[in-house]
């Protein structure tokens, strides 16, 4: 059945502010989920659904069809519009963000154009030297859309805003014009929208190693550890599914993000055979319009019991639990560094540590570490210096991705890189990509892992993983 026509708010206007400009439309709420659904299926559109619970998931975020893209292939080569560049990719967004850039104080939403993307893991090697990891992902290492048009949904609040830059037009008066086109072509689209229900996909889950193998190599870690090479290392186990025939990969997100209605819900279509579904709980890095820094890393994990006294008890463990306190300070002092790299000297203070957090299926450790970015430093900056997250490497970081790309058997891919937003303004926001699958044309992958420090139990350590796992490999009926 068809939604009612919308009807348009009062709030519609233009906002011109020292030669920038946004053109606003505002619509009564739309759940973006069913929003979205006009656009899942083209290539470069993306959905950021926040969940509304947390004060940092107040909102979600829909855009397609972006006026620019910058991609690193998997054998590094860089692609600006499809045509090869030879120039560094981070450059390059920085160039284009630059170019385009548009800071409106009076915007009614914190993100309202600039790029969208994600990068993957083994995008490490494009920041550090080291080994190249083994069999390659066919997939793109980095891919990031530039787009003039966003529509923010405003959970808390349930507001619905359409805002336009009009970019890459120069003058206000082609770029007004140029916004209010794309607004009304949008909002036509989503006043279009069905509500529809979530199908059902059979599948066959294996592991990329068998649980033996993989023991083995949570000890090989836990050694390396003895031996005095790292403090904590992040080991990841891979899923793998054949594709079904007739999947969408869209529903199969619709399915996740019902069971996991995390903070950071993602779901990228990046072309016809590669897709990112992503329900993480970890933000990697935000940067806002004072230049203030934060980064929540997630260490010490615990499962919930819909017992409420039963579920007190487990949370009170994890946040007794001297080991998982290590994990979290480590990973602390970690993002400490990484930050001091761009943030002003005597800035950076550790608001919280090791707080507990309480998801749909899991309680977490998180520390909340804050600092000032340096005037000469802007977001690129902060995304490429402080890449990949601590949490999902160890520290010392650049000896503990040595170690991963020694034990672990194939790359990593999307999984533990970054999906992330970077206003025209150079406001940022980003999730660590864990909870979540990749569609590729043939196979799903689905991944989860945990830090493995001196206390670790090989046993118990694949268990906490499959736990992870659980809630993305539910996802396919069992044939």
């Amino acid at each position: 059945m068809v939604i009612a026509p919308l009807i348009v708010l009062s709030l519609n206007k233009t906002i011109v502010e020292e030669n920038n400009l946004l053109v606003v439309k505002g619509i009564p709420w739309v759940d973006p989920i069913i929003a979205f659904d006009q656009f899942s299926r083209e290539p470069r559109s993306f959905l950021l659904h926040g969940n509304g619970k947390e004060n940092f998931s107040q909102w979600s975020y829909i855009a397609q069809s972006p006026f620019a893209s910058v991609e690193v292939d998997s054998e590094l080569r860089t692609f600006v519009n499809g045509i090869r560049s030879n120039d560094d990719p981070f450059s390059i967004i920085r160039s284009i963000c630059t170019t385009n850039y548009n800071k409106i104080k009076k915007s009614p939403v914190p993100f309202y154009g600039g790029a969208v993307g994600f990068i993957g893991y083994e995008a490490n090697q494009l920041i550090e030297v080291v080994p190249k990891p083994k069999g390659p992902d066919s997939n793109p290492l980095l891919c990031v859309g530039f787009y003039d048009l966003i529509i923010a949904f405003d959970r808390n609040n349930k507001k619905t805003f359409l805002v336009a830059s009009g970019l890459p037009e120069t003058s206000l008066v082609d770029r007004f014009d140029y916004a209010t086109k794309r607004i009304d072509y949008f909002y036509q689209k989503i006043n279009k929208v069905i509500p529809r229900g979530i199908k059902t996909y059979i599948g066959t889950w294996k592991p990329e190693v068998s649980r033996q193998s993989a023991q083995n190599k949570i000890r090989e870690a836990i050694d390396y550890i003895y031996s005095g090479d790292i403090f904590q290392v992040n080991i990841t186990h891979k899923f793998k599914s054949p594709r079904p025939p007739d999947l969408d990969a869209w529903e199969l997100f619709r399915k996740l993000r019902a069971t996991n209605p995390s903070p950071f819900g993602a779901y990228l279509s990046i072309n016809k055979n590669f897709k990112i579904l992503s329900c993480s709980p970890e933000r990697f890095i935000k940067l806002d319009s004072n230049k203030n820094v934060e980064t929540r890393p997630i260490k010490g994990s615990q499962r919930r019991d819909i017992d409420r006294e039963k579920d007190a008890i487990l949370a009170n463990q994890l946040l007794k639990s001297g080991k998982n306190f290590s994990e979290n300070l480590m990973i602390v002092d970690l993002m400490r560094n990484d930050l001091s790299k761009v943030c002003e000297v005597g800035s950076i203070k550790v608001d919280d540590l090791c707080k507990l957090e309480s998801f749909e299926k899991i309680h977490h450790l998180v520390s909340v570490i804050t600092g000032k970015l340096r005037k000469d430093k802007d977001a690129v900056h902060l995304l490429k210096l402080c890449f990949p997250g601590g949490s999902v490497t160890g520290a010392p970081k650049i000896r503990a991705m040595e170690i991963i790309n020694e034990l672990e058997t194939s790359s990593r891919g999307p999984y533990c890189g970054s999906i992330f937003w970077m206003g025209f303004d150079d406001q940022f926001d980003s999730s660590i990509t864990i909870r979540s699958i990749v569609v590729s044309e043939d196979e799903i992958i689905a991944q989860a892992g945990g830090a493995i420090v001196a206390e670790s139990d090989p046993y118990e350590e694949y268990e906490e993983a499959l736990f992870k796992a659980s809630p993305l490999l539910n996802i396919l009926e069992e044939r």
